[in-house]
């Protein structure tokens, strides 16, 4: 009986670590502010080492995934639609879609985009 419920236990987490949906894609920095005419400072960049948090409304906790130097992310999510933020990043610097939905058995791929604080 200990091996039936051993392999039991076994099935269970492996079939949770199969998640079949969820999120894929790059996130892009723009400049901000003053810009040199000329300049680069206008270009979409990618957006290394920055955590993406995603939260459902009425659902507690949140689900987070960490940029990788060339930008990329991929994070596992239930069917639904999810807020979507930058962690620790001041409100004036907004990631834009700002919501996101997930379909079941798909990976979406999508662009965020982090645009720099505008200077009036």
């Amino acid at each position: 009986m200990c091996v039936i419920g051993a392999l039991a236990l076994t099935a269970g987490a492996a079939g949770a670590a199969t998640t079949t949906s969820g999120l894929r894609g790059v996130v892009y920095s723009t400049g901000g502010g003053a810009c040199l005419e000329g300049s680069q400072c206008n270009a979409k960049r990618p957006l290394a080492d920055m955590t993406l948090v995603f939260s459902r409304p009425g659902h507690t906790g949140t689900w987070t995934t960490v940029t990788r130097d060339d930008g990329s992310f991929r994070v596992a999510l239930a069917p639904g639609t999810y807020g979507v933020r930058l962690a620790g990043v001041p409100v004036r610097r907004k990631v834009t879609p700002t919501s996101a939905t997930v379909t079941k058995g798909q990976f979406r791929s999508l662009t965020f985009i982090v645009a720099g604080p505008k200077i009036p």
